[in-house]
């Protein structure tokens, strides 16, 4: 999962750095701000589609790579493939949950994906911070330890939490951003 986590530092800025900050630049923010829609639904909607779109694509490669190794003749653990495949989107959506809340915040795509970068970075290097610093409280905010529970095939609690508490955090963080700027006009 450590070049997922690459690949998704990339992929989630750049997927979630346009939801809100481009409807600032077009335009079109003030008409979205002027809907009777709540903040909350309408950072909710934004991440809920990016990140369909996203487990869409997901899921066809994922069938593709696993297609191709049948057809081989190889095998694998379909327990851990799918322990594997839920951490991707669990990453996925923690990635894209930051990038909606950096979006909130920026002023621009450039700046909201810049934002979403350097977060995601930094909590993806505290997990390189060693072994004795997972147990304390490097390891309660950083990625890795929570994602080595999956390569095992196992789904523990405490990382489901993790995950799910994150993104609740950002989309909640990218909603007040927004109702603070709709009480500002």
């Amino acid at each position: 999962l450590g070049t997922l986590s690459l690949l998704l530092l990339f992929v989630g800025p750049a997927l979630s750095m346009q939801r809100i900050a481009q409807e600032r630049e077009s335009g079109s923010w003030q008409v979205l701000r002027s809907d009777p829609v709540g903040a909350l639904t309408l950072v909710g909607a934004k991440f809920l589609v990016v990140f369909l779109f996203y487990s869409l694509l997901a899921a066809l490669v994922a069938a593709t790579a696993l297609g191709f190794i049948a057809s081989r003749g190889g095998s694998y653990d379909m327990g851990r493939q799918a322990s594997a495949f839920l951490a991707h989107l669990l990453l996925a959506g923690w990635h894209l949950s930051l990038g909606i809340c950096a979006s909130a915040h920026a002023r621009t795509t450039l700046g909201a994906f810049m934002a979403s970068f350097v977060m995601a970075l930094g909590f993806i290097l505290l997990g390189g911070a060693g072994d004795e610093a997972a147990h304390g409280w490097v390891g309660l905010v950083a990625v890795d330890p929570h994602l080595s529970s999956f390569r095992l095939g196992i789904l523990r609690l405490q990382d489901l939490l993790y995950f799910l508490t994150a993104m609740a955090l950002g989309l909640g963080l990218a909603a007040r951003a927004v109702t603070v700027e709709v009480l500002r006009v």
